[in-house]
C-alpha cells in the first residue's frame, strides 16, 4: 500500500488563516493609526515644530529687549518687521515660521499658542481677511470692529466669521461676517476669525486681535453734607459728584438709595431696581426722614463701558422724643428704691442715657435714671415715695 506524503488541505487553510492574521497585524503595526509610519511622521513633525518654535522664541526674545531699550519700538509695525526680516511670515497676530503657525501675545511679546502646520486651504488663503479696529483711543466703552477681506481674491465658496473670546474650531459661536458690519466689542478680549470651505467645512486661515482699550476702571463717587444731624421732619442736603475719566458716566443707570444700613447693598442687587435715578454727574439731594434714627446714603455709580461701584455714606442722624416705656408702676410689684426691666427700648446711642424725664398722674419722682443695656430693653431704676403712672422718654 502507498501512503502519499505531504500536508492535508485542512493544514494549508489554517496555515494561511494564521499568515493573514499576523499580516493584518504587521500591516496595523506599521501602518496604523497608533503604527509605526505615524508614530515616525508625528515625531518629525514634533521635531519640525519644535524647530520653528525655538526660532520664533529667539527673535522674541531680542524684541523683548527692544521693548526695553528702542525709542521706536511698538507693538505693531516693530514686530512685525522684526519677523519678516528673519524669514518669517505674519498674518495679524499669527506668525508663521517654516510652515508651523503661532499665536502671538504682543503685549510682551510671546508665544501664545502653537496652532498647528499650515495646511493647503490655510495658504490658500492666508492673509486675505483681517480685523479693523481704531487701536490710538484708549479706555473707550465700545470698540467698533469690522473685518477687512482682500477683493483680489475670489472668496466664492468660503466664508469668514468671528467668534468673540472663544477659539475652539468646534464652537458653535462662530458668527458669518457680512461685509460691512460692525462687531461692537464692549470688553478688553481676543476676538477670533477664520475662512472656511462652506461645502467641506475645512477650515483655512485663522486671524485674531486682542482688544485692550476698552475703560476696566470704575467710576468714582463723592458724597457731603451741609450737617450731620438733625432733627425729624427736616432736611439734611447732600451732595454726590460723580466722576469717570475714561468713557465717561452712564447717568440713566446711577441710583441712589437712604436706609439704616452702612452694608454695601451689593452691585448687583436688585434692590437697586426700585432706587431713585440720578439726573446729573453733580446732583444735591434732599433727605427727609420722620422717624428717629441713623442713616446712610448709598450711590451705584455706572460709567459708559459698563464699570460700577458702591459708595456709603458716612453716617447721618435724625432727632426727636422717643417714648422708651408708659405704664403703672404699681404694677410691678414692690416699688420703693427697686430697679425694673422693660422690653422694647428703642435707643442704640450708647450704653448710658441720662436725663429722662417722667410724667406722671400722682406724686413727684424724687430721682430716676435709665440705662440701655442692649438694643431690646431698658432697666429703670426709681426712688420715689408713691406714684401709680410713669412715662419714660427720652430726645435724641
Amino acid at each position: 500500500m502507498v501512503k502519499n506524503k505531504g500536508i492535508t488541505l485542512i493544514a494549508l487553510i489554517v496555515t494561511i488563516i494564521l499568515l493573514l492574521i499576523l499580516a493584518g497585524i504587521t500591516i496595523n503595526l506599521i501602518l496604523g493609526k497608533n503604527g509605526l509610519f505615524n508614530t515616525a511622521k508625528k515625531a518629525g513633525n514634533s521635531y519640525e515644530e519644535a524647530g520653528a518654535r525655538e526660532k520664533l522664541e529667539a527673535i522674541l526674545l531680542e524684541l523683548q529687549a527692544d521693548k526695553i531699550t528702542k525709542l521706536e519700538y511698538n507693538e505693531k509695525d516693530y514686530i512685525d518687521n522684526k519677523l519678516k526680516e528673519n524669514n518669517m511670515q505674519v498674518a495679524g497676530d499669527i506668525a508663521i515660521v517654516d510652515g508651523w503657525q503661532f499665536e502671538l501675545d504682543r503685549s510682551v511679546p510671546q508665544i501664545g499658542q502653537s496652532l498647528g502646520k499650515e495646511t493647503e486651504i490655510e495658504k490658500v488663503t492666508r492673509g486675505k481677511a483681517k480685523f479693523v479696529y481704531d487701536t490710538e483711543t484708549q479706555n473707550v466703552a465700545k470698540v467698533e470692529v469690522t473685518i477687512e477681506i482682500d477683493e483680489s481674491v475670489n472668496m466664492n465658496g468660503y466664508t469668514v466669521q468671528y467668534n468673540i473670546g472663544e477659539n475652539n474650531d468646534s464652537s458653535e459661536n462662530w458668527v458669518d461676517y457680512i461685509v460691512g458690519d460692525k462687531i461692537d466689542v464692549t470688553k478688553n478680549i481676543t476676538i477670533y476669525g477664520r475662512i472656511i470651505n462652506k461645502k467641506t467645512g475645512e477650515i483655512g486661515y485663522k486671524f485674531s486681535a486682542k482688544i485692550n482699550n476698552i475703560d476696566a476702571l470704575p467710576p468714582q463717587a463723592e458724597i457731603t453734607f451741609d450737617k450731620d444731624s438733625t432733627d425729624i421732619n427736616t432736611t439734611i442736603k447732600a451732595t454726590v459728584i460723580q466722576s469717570d475719566l475714561e468713557s465717561g458716566i452712564d447717568i440713566e443707570n446711577c441710583k441712589y438709595i437712604v436706609n439704616s444700613s452702612e452694608d454695601e447693598i451689593g452691585k448687583d442687587s436688585s434692590i437697586w431696581d426700585t432706587a431713585t435715578s440720578f439726573t446729573d454727574d453733580t446732583q444735591i439731594i434732599d433727605i427727609t426722614k420722620s422717624a428717629v434714627g441713623k442713616y446712610y446714603l448709598h450711590v451705584l455709580s455706572v460709567d459708559n463701558a459698563g464699570n460700577n461701584t458702591e459708595k456709603v455714606s458716612t453716617m447721618i442722624r435724625f432727632k426727636g422724643i422717643v417714648r422708651l416705656w408708659s405704664g403703672n408702676l404699681y404694677s410691678q410689684g414692690s416699688y420703693k428704691d427697686n430697679f425694673w426691666n422693660f422690653a422694647g427700648a428703642t435707643s442704640d446711642y450708647g450704653l448710658k442715657l441720662n436725663g429722662v424725664y417722667a410724667t406722671r398722674y400722682s406724686r413727684a419722682v424724687s430721682k430716676n435714671k435709665v440705662n440701655v443695656s442692649d438694643y431690646e430693653s431698658l432697666n429703670l431704676h426709681v426712688h420715689y415715695s408713691a406714684s401709680r403712672w410713669f412715662s419714660c422718654v427720652w430726645n435724641f
